[in-house]
């Protein structure tokens, strides 16, 4: 049976916004079938170590806190590139058709989301089928982009359920993960929590 197989945290952190003394990461679910497709994600509790707690940016537009897919991560777009959002993304490589598809559950706090560094509630596909969160062909659902103060923690627990495609039975599944410090890589591939991967733009 295809199933959930971890959590992915990638460092895509850029020029522009290790400048600012920042530090970017997306956050996926890894599923070891391309068909596996994310509905929704609920009761996260995710923290930010840092005194700035995930950093947002003014210019992103749409639902606070929210987007549906990244924004591309180009740096000359000085707001971009340390946005901090959450979502139920295509693969890796997002579709803007499907942007408006990206709801909040009630208890989601955007407020709480960017002003305390502390993540609560859950977000979910409103229009499926679709292929809003089908894992594709590298098997990552991004669920999250968080941008934090360089060198701190960030991390918690969320729950989730998906699907092995339309018309099959839901699953439910529940991960915790760290978003670590640069030093705490090697420690968490060990421990065997999360897959981590670095890329430097």
């Amino acid at each position: 049976t295809a199933q959930f197989s971890g959590v992915v945290v990638e460092d895509i952190t850029n020029d522009d916004t290790a400048a600012m003394d920042l530090q970017t990461w997306t956050v996926s679910l890894a599923f070891d079938n391309p068909d596996n497709t994310l509905l929704n994600v609920f009761n996260a509790d995710v923290q930010a170590e840092g005194d700035g707690g995930f950093y947002h940016s003014t210019a992103a537009g749409g639902i606070v806190g929210a987007q549906a897919r990244p924004f591309d991560l180009d740096p000359a777009n000085v707001d971009e590139p340390y946005d901090s959002f959450i979502t139920i993304n295509v693969g890796t490589g997002g579709d803007s058709d499907l942007l408006g598809d990206l709801s909040l559950d009630p208890d989601f706090s955007s407020s709480s989301f960017i002003n305390d560094g502390h993540l609560v509630g859950g977000w979910f596909n409103s229009n499926p089928p679709n292929l809003m969160g089908q894992a594709g062909d590298d098997g990552l659902v991004q669920i999250a982009q968080l941008t934090i103060d360089a060198g701190t923690e960030a991390g918690g627990d969320i729950s989730f359920f998906y699907n092995e495609g339309p018309g099959t039975d839901g699953v439910e599944g529940s991960a915790s993960f760290v978003i670590p410090t640069p030093g705490a890589l090697a420690l968490l591939g060990m421990a065997g929590l999360v897959g981590s991967r670095r890329r430097r733009a």
